[in-house]
């Protein structure tokens, strides 16, 4: 089931066609995952997502997961927390931040790598790595980020102008 579509665009100014993402169908990761193509912004098919709801995290435009079971924190309380007190990110997770414009590093242990994406689906800025104690910059174009272990961005090739989508597990 889709929860929602985003494309990538460089910090400031989005740089890609949200509408010429190739398309995704199948499985994500351990559940299967049905994609709506070219289906618009905001939230499809799951009317009250919540913190124990998972991911996968799709760069659509390269055909590559980013994560295959990112956290949802869609609540004041759960955005705030992020990722304090975790001790790493293992492979394949993340946490997605919906809404967010922008994220810090204060009180974190490790590094990692953040894509900031519109509503519109397009990636308008990525931060390869994150290092603990530090902030990010507020980027009034994104409506979600996705947080994931370091390397990840650069691993996958994505890039500002990608195309990114969130899948619910089955």
């Amino acid at each position: 089931m889709v929860f929602w579509t985003t494309a990538d665009t460089r910090c400031g100014a989005v740089t890609g066609d949200a509408a010429t993402g190739h398309a995704v169908t199948g499985r994500a990761a351990t559940g299967d995952a049905a994609f709506v193509p070219e289906s618009g912004a905001g939230i499809a098919a799951r009317p009250e997502p919540d913190r124990r709801s998972r991911v996968a995290v799709v760069n659509v435009t390269r055909g590559t997961a980013l994560a295959t079971r990112a956290e949802l924190a869609l609540s004041g309380r759960t955005r705030a927390r992020g990722l304090l007190g975790r001790t790493s990110l293992e492979e394949g997770e993340g946490l997605v931040i919906r809404p967010c414009r922008g994220v810090h590093s204060f009180g974190m242990r490790f590094s990692i790598d953040v894509a900031y994406v519109s509503d519109a689906g397009v990636v308008v800025c990525v931060l390869v790595p994150l290092v603990p104690g530090k902030a990010g910059p507020m980027m009034w174009e994104a409506s979600w980020v996705v947080e994931l272990p370091e390397g990840v961005l650069e691993r996958t090739g994505t890039v500002v102008g990608d195309r990114l989508q969130a899948f619910y597990y089955k």
